[in-house]
């Protein structure tokens, strides 16, 4: 049987969640790339954004600063906002108290405010926005479907088989393809084929282990239980405390209802899971109010009234790809694919948006300067950049982590000394400035990126 010809495009983007998507738009935005052939390859569509169910969904991303600009500049944002997107202004970070030490004696605030009274330069009127990830994606798939100029979106596709390069470049040529692309098969026999092949398949991704690129992986041994409680009272704060087992934070998500994210042992998501609503509810607002110095002030977390909607539990682990990029087989990886990272910081779905951008910049540059899309000296600055950034914010989260929860770690020197400090680290506002600097996002060069996307 003769195969159908091949569809041919510039890009080709397996993966469309919401670092694909952005991947996507960027491209079809920005002026320079804006003539690419653009294919995105997504299992399913997403739920529409509108109607927006009454009560969030329990996953949900903080998204920083820069993420939201990012968001601006494809013409994504303005949906998000639309559905639901919640502001912070204040993060409350706090230590659990064991035995005679207590760990609520560094308890440290971070102020939008404050920020902003520091200078012009770090003024930001909130320090980041909580999206549910439906809104999120959804937003960027109208986005994708309004570039279709650009962007060909296979929906609902599943990807059957990948050849590179090396192994059927005789087949190829012999077919009048390039004989260097990569080709991708979907399940209705469709093939595509592309100068470059982009992996935003999420952490198992099939792409990556196809390609037989490398990578690695810490298991924390433990569950990130995800869920929406009902408050007693708005509140615009990002609230964290470290548990003896491991974080447990609350974030606003909509006027009265918060999401809760709950790193604990699986027994015990287990046992979380299966309370009732009220119980549930109960035992989160237990777990923030429990003793200590900070217990006894006035800014804890507003009572949880009731859980609302499902529960949910992930594995919690920390991936790193060995590379980001590999020329010869016309391949970058993106967002999970090539990293995952605790989740104590909310900081996963923000690294992967910022891979979208670096990659879309070096392609931007690559077709300024009439390089190929696929070729080493086009990929290689965004993994040396990107390989940077993310290797040290996964080390920083895992070393919080181990400080914070590693049970060899927990000594009442160790102990003291952490509590102390927090307590200078709350006290010193250079360092805070630098925390509210990193916690912001990276200062990526969005000129490029953007435009009428016509």
């Amino acid at each position: 049987m003769q195969r159908a010809t091949p569809l041919l495009y510039d890009v080709v983007v397996v993966g469309g969640g919401s670092v694909g998507g952005l991947l996507a738009c960027a491209l079809a935005c920005s002026p320079a790339t804006s003539h690419l052939r653009v294919a995105v390859l997504e299992r399913a569509e997403p739920a529409p954004l509108h109607p927006v169910p009454a009560a969030p969904e329990a996953r949900v991303s903080a998204l920083t600063p820069t993420s939201v600009e990012l968001l601006r500049a494809v013409g994504a944002w303005e949906s998000v906002a639309g559905a639901r997107a919640t502001p912070f202004r204040s993060m409350c970070v706090w230590d659990n108290a064991g035995g005679a030490v207590s760990f609520d004696a560094g308890g440290v605030t971070f102020d939008a405010e404050w920020s902003a009274a520091a200078g012009e330069e770090l003024a930001q009127p909130v320090l980041g926005h909580v999206v549910e990830n439906r809104v999120l994606q959804g937003a960027l798939f109208e986005r994708m479907g309004e570039l279709s100029g650009s962007i060909t979106l296979h929906c609902p596709s599943a990807v059957s088989a990948v050849r590179f390069p090396a192994e059927h470049s005789a087949e190829r040529a012999q077919a009048g393809a390039p004989p260097n692309w990569p080709t991708i098969e979907l399940d209705d026999g469709t093939e595509l084929r592309g100068r470059l092949m982009v992996a935003a398949d999420g952490a198992m991704s099939s792409i990556r282990q196809e390609a037989g690129l490398r990578s690695f992986a810490y298991e924390y041994g433990q569950l990130g239980l995800v869920a929406t409680v009902e408050t007693a009272r708005p509140h615009d704060t990002a609230w964290q405390r470290f548990l003896a087992d491991g974080p447990l934070a609350m974030l606003p998500v909509g006027e009265k209802h918060s999401s809760v994210i709950w790193s604990t042992t699986a027994e015990h998501a287990g046992e979380l899971k299966a309370l009732s609503d009220e119980d549930f509810a109960a035992e989160v607002t237990s777990a923030f109010n429990g003793g200590g110095e900070f217990g006894d002030r006035a800014n804890l977390p507003p009572p949880c009234v009731r859980a609302v909607g499902p529960r949910g539990a992930f594995p919690l682990a920390m991936r790193h790809a060995g590379c980001y990029v590999s020329p010869t087989q016309r391949l970058a990886l993106v967002g999970d694919a090539g990293h995952t990272v605790h989740p104590l910081a909310g900081q996963g779905l923000n690294l992967g948006l910022y891979d979208a951008a670096v990659l879309t910049s070096s392609l931007i540059s690559a077709v300024e300067s009439g390089l190929d899309l696929g070729e080493a000296a086009t990929l290689q600055g965004y993994e040396r950049q990107q390989m940077a950034a993310n290797v040290g914010m996964s080390a920083g989260l895992h070393s919080i982590q181990q400080l914070f929860c590693n049970p060899l770690l927990q000594n009442s020197a160790l102990v003291s000394a952490r509590a102390l400090g927090m307590s200078l680290l709350d006290n010193t506002p250079f360092a805070k400035d630098l925390i509210v600097r990193a916690a912001s996002g990276p200062a990526l060069d969005l000129s490029r990126i953007g435009g009428d996307g016509t």
